[in-house]
């Protein structure tokens, strides 16, 4: 997988890029202004930063639907679905487009066509690296793997997050071994983190299902210093020895996991206990808990668990003010606030409508915070918070606290 270049035989590379209007402006926006990203079935939502915040919200800068490689030439030769496009109506013309390796000259270089289609030919296979122009006026580096287009396709989406501002990317390399149009059901290869632009440092994330490879700098070289590779069995970019407290991903968490790694082996019997590569009599945390993994959600106080909400009030025909206490975590700040809605009682927080709140600076002087929520007039609402930390998963409070109000369609009569 770190070997950039893994072929030199000539093939074509087919890409389509789509490119549409920042939504939002550069502190990432709404999802207004263009398509959104909600077509994507990438594997897993553990590659977008906030899996709680809807799908529809992350503002789009370009998207590569296919991208893939073939021996021969020729455009209409190439059957479905392994070399077709997804439609956008918001494809653009002219986007420039290169191409290039880590540490090497350019590779190609175009400009898409009015389909929002570039294609090059002499493009080696594997991990390269495509320097593309967003929406927002920013070339972004974007890394893709380009592999056999018979067999899979690699897509792709860089898009601003619109809770912390910050662009980011996503994609999959789907394999389909047996070419019957469905991928296959085993995990394939996966890319995801922030992109270098001109203004900021990125960092990417490789994983193929069981190694992962941090570029710490996202400059497409995994050999520099502060770069890694490691061993872990899920894909969340977090070895078990950094902090993850759900090896697996299953949403039990490792302190109470039974079968930490997911491999089918009970701890008790299992040589590896979190899938690290290493054994157990050879991992320094052989039990598969350490000192990094955080099992506790934020509190008030010293023994004192997080209340919850503290009060409400309507300040305009359609919006409430929440009022709730500034919580505390010992291992992992910041604490993010989920503000919990629903018109009828009690609050079913896996299935509720969330607000998230992230305050840009933590300290409040009479230890409250203040967040508006828009709602519908002339409507009961059932209204409460949690708080969250920032561990790997995340722990959340579990406090029930919830309060009453009417949106009263006559404010402030």
């Amino acid at each position: 997988m770190r070997n950039l270049l893994t072929g030199s035989f000539i093939i074509l590379l087919l890409l389509a890029i789509t490119c549409i209007p920042a939504c939002g402006g550069g502190g990432g926006g709404d999802g207004g202004g263009g398509d959104l990203v909600a077509d994507y079935d990438l594997e897993g939502e553990e590659y977008l930063a906030d899996p709680d915040t809807p799908i529809d919200r992350f503002c789009k800068m370009f998207s590569i639907p296919w991208a893939v490689a073939h021996s021969g030439i020729g455009w209409d030769s190439f059957p479905w679905p392994y070399f077709g496009f997804t439609g956008d109506k918001n494809v653009a013309a002219g986007l420039d487009v290169k191409v290039l390796v880590q540490g090497a000259p350019l590779i190609a270089e175009g400009v898409t066509n009015g389909d929002g289609r570039v294609m090059f030919s002499h493009i080696p296979t594997g991990i390269l690296i495509m320097v593309i122009t967003g929406a927002d006026g920013h070339q972004y580096y974007a890394p893709v793997q380009i592999s056999d287009g018979v067999t899979s396709r690699f897509q792709a989406v860089v898009y601003t997050n619109p809770d912390t501002g910050i662009v980011e990317l996503t994609g999959k390399t789907i394999h389909d071994s047996d070419g019957d149009g469905e991928p296959d059901d085993s995990f394939s290869f996966a890319i995801y983190g922030r992109p270098v632009d001109l203004n900021t440092q990125g960092m990417i994330i490789l994983h193929d299902g069981t190694t992962t490879s941090v570029d710490d700098n996202g400059d497409g070289d995994y050999t520099d210093s502060g770069d890694k590779t490691f061993t872990e069995p899920d894909d969340d970019g977090i070895s078990s020895d950094e902090g993850d407290g759900d090896e697996d991903n299953d949403g039990i968490l490792d302190d109470v996991d039974e079968d930490i790694d997911g491999d089918g082996i009970p701890n008790t019997e299992d040589p590896d206990i979190d899938g690290d590569g290493l054994p157990n009599e050879s991992d320094p945390y052989p039990g598969g808990i350490t000192p990094l993994d955080d099992f506790v959600p934020p509190y008030k106080d010293v023994d004192v668990p997080y209340p919850g909400i503290y009060t409400l009030s309507q300040i305009d025909d359609n919006v409430v003010e929440v009022i709730f206490p500034r919580a505390y975590d010992d291992m992992h700040e910041p604490v993010t606030y989920n503000i919990y809605y629903s018109t009828t009682p009690p609050i079913y927080f896996d299935s509720a409508e969330v607000q998230r709140f992230k305050p840009l600076n933590p300290d409040t002087p009479d230890g409250l915070y203040h967040d508006n929520l828009v709602l519908i007039s002339n409507q009961y609402y059932f209204i409460a918070v949690r708080a969250e930390d920032a561990a790997q998963p995340p722990n959340e409070d579990q406090n029930t606290a919830e309060i009453e109000i009417y949106v009263d369609p006559n404010y402030p009569n």
